[in-house]
């Protein structure tokens, strides 16, 4: 389960320059914009994947319909790399 904190700061990279952004938390495993209604994946072990390219490729997916657990396609070590140099260690 992710974090109150972390899901408070948490916007779509898409939305957050022009709208609000804000996302909802869903069955542990999805963050769905709540403005364009792109989805990102939560892997497992509560790595939120926000990736442009991965909130496309649920956006027209209901939210019904979406896998849980979400699919890992990406390399983890790799997104956790970019995840740490771009916005830094999330303390709690």
């Amino acid at each position: 389960m992710i974090q109150k904190e972390l899901l408070d700061l948490l916007r779509c990279p898409v939305c957050a320059k022009e709208e609000k952004g804000t996302l909802e938390y869903f069955k542990d495993t999805w963050l769905i914009c709540q403005d364009c209604a792109r989805k990102y994946p939560i892997w497992d072990d509560d790595i939120p994947i926000m990736l442009i390219d991965e909130g496309d490729k649920w956006q027209a997916t209901d939210k019904e319909a979406l896998p849980v657990p979400p699919p890992h396609k990406l390399n983890k070590k790799i997104y956790c790399f970019i995840l740490t140099a771009f916005c830094g260690n999330i303390k709690a």
